[in-house]
């Protein structure tokens, strides 16, 4: 028992020794970088068809998993599904990669493709 005993002293002393030591070391400050706030990501955009600023406005259903994407000014619509992680900014260049798919499907400009669109003649890939 007296050699137990010693021996767990002992170690306790060793252990005491090497925490005041790095207790004494001189710690070195650590410069944080200042993060500022995260940008914000746009929710309306400019539109294709009528080329309106700030016209299209995108607005995400969760509870439906639908995404709606809709000109105030020439009133093109089309909307698609989305999941837990879609932002705005993938619903329309979701958008956007339709009406080109569109515009080289028929050949045409912007114009036939909105009214592809806009009568439910979309190509899907899917």
């Amino acid at each position: 028992r007296d050699c137990l005993s010693f021996s767990l002293l002992c170690d306790t002393n060793i252990h005491k020794r090497i925490n005041f030591v790095e207790m004494a070391k001189k710690k070195s400050s650590k410069v944080q970088a200042k993060t500022g706030p995260k940008p914000k990501l746009d929710r309306v955009f400019d539109c294709p068809f009528c080329s309106h600023s700030k016209s299209v406005e995108v607005k995400l259903d969760r509870k439906g998993w639908i995404g709606h994407v809709s000109c105030r000014v020439c009133t093109t619509n089309w909307q698609t599904e989305i999941d837990e992680l879609s932002k705005p900014i993938d619903v329309y260049c979701e958008w956007m990669d339709v009406v080109d798919q569109v515009n080289e499907a028929r050949g045409g400009g912007e114009e036939n493709a909105a009214e592809g669109i806009a009568a439910g003649e979309e190509d899907y890939d899917d």
